[in-house]
C-alpha cells in the first residue's frame, strides 16, 4: 500500500490499491449512512403531510461508457410538482440524499468479492439473489406503509421493478463470474468524474455549440467521461468551486468548472488529491448549510426566485446540440439519448445551433436522431411516446434520411462516424 502515494493519473485511477483503500472508506461510512437515513426518514414522517416529499429510495438514469445507462439510487427530496420541506432541503444541502450511492456501492463490492470466492454456480446464484433482496428490502422499508409497499412488492415479484436485474443482465453477471471475471464491477468511485444524467450531457454539448468550450476541450471532456465508472465527489465542486455559482448547471461558470474538474482529475488523480477533494467537500457542505440556515430563517426557501427562460432548459435545443455532440464524441466516449418528458419549450434556437441544423438538415422535432442502440438498462422512447419495458430492448427508430437514398441508421441522419448522408459533411472536426 505504501506505493499508492506515488501513483498518479491513470496508474492511480486503475490501481488495485485505490480500490482497496476506497472500499475501506465506504465500509467505515456504511453503518453511519444507514443510521442517518433511518433517522431522516423518521423525522420526515413526523412533518406535516401536505406536499411532503417521501424520502423514499428512487432510481435515476445515468449515462455510462458503452452508450448505455444505469440506475443510481437517491432519496426522494422533492415532490412531483417541485415541493420540498425544511428537512429535504437540508438533506440536499448536506448530500444526505446521495448516501444511498455509497451504501449500494459498498454492498455491490461485498457481493462481488463473495461471488468471486464462491466455488459453485449455485452458490453464486444464491449470493446474487441475496444482493438483489437487500436492495429490494431497502426500497420497501423507505416506502410509506400500506398500498405503496404492496405495489412495490408486486412489481418486484413480477420482474417489473426498475432496480431488479433483467434475465439477460443476470445471466451475463453469472457467466462473467463463471469465467473468472468480475460480473459486478464498481459502478462508481468516491472521487472522480461525477455521473451525469442525460440532460446534463446535452447541456454540455450545447455549451460547446454556443462557444463556451472549445472543440478540443469538448473532445477531451467527452473522452474523460468515457473512461470507467463515475464518482460520488467531483473535483469541479471543490477544487474548481463550480458549486459556488448560482443556478448550478444553468450558470456558464459551473459548466466550465465541470470541464476543468474532469480534465484535471483525469491527468492528476492521486490518493493525496482524493483526500483533498473529500475534505473540501465537507467544508463546502458546511458552508452551504450555513447559507441554508440563513435562507430558512429569512423564509426565502419558501419563495425561490424564478430562474426565467434559458436555452439550457429547452429540450428541443438540447436535442439538436446533443446530435452534434454525439458526432463529435463518436468513437471516444458515448452517445446519449434525447431527453424525455420535458415541457413544451419555446422554439427559438441559439444562432449557431440554427445555422448548423439548417446545414445538416436535422429536424429537432425528431428525438430519435440522438438515441443510441439500447443497452441492457436503457429505455428507448417509441414513436407514440411510450417506453418499452426494461429487459426488452427495442431497436431505436431512425428518421428518414433527407437528401439521399441511403437507408436510415440507428444513428439517425448521421452515419456511424458522424457522416451526414448526402451532404458530404463530417461533424466533429475543429471549425
Amino acid at each position: 500500500m505504501a506505493k499508492s502515494k506515488h501513483l498518479t493519473g491513470y496508474a492511480w485511477r486503475e490501481s488495485p490499491e485505490r480500490l482497496a483503500w476506497e472500499t475501506k472508506v465506504m465500509a467505515r461510512r456504511y453503518h453511519r449512512y444507514r443510521a442517518t437515513l433511518a433517522v431522516a426518514r423518521t423525522v420526515n414522517r413526523l412533518t406535516p403531510r401536505k406536499n411532503r416529499p417521501s424520502f423514499e429510495v428512487t432510481y435515476w438514469e445515468r449515462v455510462r461508457p458503452g452508450r448505455t445507462t444505469y440506475l443510481m439510487p437517491k432519496s426522494e427530496t422533492m415532490t412531483a410538482d417541485g415541493r420540498t420541506n425544511w428537512l429535504t432541503r437540508a438533506a440536499r444541502t448536506l448530500s444526505v440524499d446521495e448516501y444511498l450511492q455509497t451504501i449500494e456501492e459498498y454492498e455491490r463490492r461485498k457481493a462481488s468479492k463473495a461471488m468471486a470466492a464462491a466455488g459453485t454456480a449455485s452458490e453464486r446464484e444464491r449470493l446474487l439473489d441475496a444482493y438483489e433482496r437487500r436492495r429490494h428490502r431497502r426500497v420497501l422499508k423507505s416506502a410509506a406503509p400500506g398500498a405503496r409497499r404492496r405495489e412495490l412488492a408486486r412489481a418486484y415479484l413480477a420482474g417489473e421493478a426498475r432496480y431488479r436485474m433483467g434475465p439477460e443482465e443476470r445471466r451475463r453477471v453469472l457467466d462473467d463470474f463463471a469465467r473468472g471475471k468480475d460480473g459486478l464491477p464498481p459502478q462508481f468511485h468516491l472521487t472522480g468524474v461525477r455521473d451525469n444524467d442525460v440532460r446534463s450531457y446535452l447541456m454540455m454539448d450545447l455549451a460547446w455549440v454556443k462557444g463556451e468550450i472549445s472543440s478540443a476541450m469538448h473532445r477531451r471532456f467527452g473522452a474523460a467521461r468515457g473512461q470507467g465508472p463515475g464518482a460520488f465527489f467531483g473535483p469541479h465542486y471543490t477544487v474548481f468551486k463550480s458549486r459556488d455559482f448560482p443556478g448550478g448547471e444553468l450558470n456558464p461558470g459551473f459548466r466550465r468548472g465541470r470541464v476543468q474538474g474532469d480534465l484535471h482529475w483525469q491527468e492528476h488523480a492521486s490518493k493525496k488529491l482524493e483526500k483533498k477533494v473529500i475534505r473540501g467537500s465537507r467544508v463546502l457542505r458546511l458552508r452551504h448549510f450555513g447559507r441554508y440556515l440563513k435562507a430558512e430563517a429569512n423564509g426565502a426557501a419558501k419563495n425561490p426566485p424564478d430562474a426565467g427562460y434559458s436555452e439550457f432548459t429547452d429540450p428541443k435545443v438540447l436535442a439538436v446540440a446533443g446530435a452534434f455532440g454525439n458526432t463529435l464524441r463518436h468513437g471516444l466516449a458515448l452517445q446519449v439519448p434525447a431527453p424525455r418528458d420535458e415541457p413544451t419549450p419555446r422554439r427559438t434556437l441559439p444562432p449557431r445551433v440554427d445555422i448548423v441544423a439548417a446545414v445538416v438538415g436535422f429536424t429537432p422535432l425528431v428525438p430519435t436522431a440522438v438515441t443510441p442502440r439500447p443497452g441492457p438498462l436503457a429505455t428507448v422512447p417509441l414513436h407514440d411516446g411510450a417506453v418499452p419495458q426494461r429487459g426488452r430492448p427495442v431497436a431505436a427508430p431512425a428518421p428518414p434520411c433527407r437528401g439521399c437514398a441511403a437507408p436510415p441508421t440507428p444513428y439517425g441522419p448521421f452515419g456511424p462516424f458522424g457522416q451526414v448522408h448526402g451532404a458530404g459533411l463530417v461533424m466533429g472536426q475543429d471549425a
